[in-house]
């Protein structure tokens, strides 16, 4: 599930923001912010997820668990190795 715009939009202003008057929208900033904020609690949630799948797992299988994600992220941080980030 992809968080829009519209999502963002709808939430900020029923939390109290408002569209400032000879504006159409929101500042594009807001949007940025709220996306990084996002990006941070998936990553917070993806982190609690595998500690509890270590806690869970024998120790072989936990140490098996860890070697596989480390060498996916390493696969896919060399797929893109030197692009810009945005």
């Amino acid at each position: 599930m992809s968080i829009t715009n519209d999502d963002i939009r709808r939430e900020f202003l029923a939390a109290g923001f408002e569209i400032k008057a000879g504006h159409d929208d929101l500042k594009p900033y807001v949007y940025e912010a709220a996306r990084r904020v996002i990006a941070l609690a998936v990553a917070a949630e993806r982190a609690r997820w595998i500690a509890a799948v270590l806690e869970a797992l024998p120790a072989p299988q936990a140490m098996a668990f860890i070697a596989h994600a480390t060498r996916a992220q390493r696969n896919s941080g060399a797929a893109t190795r030197g692009r810009r980030s945005r």
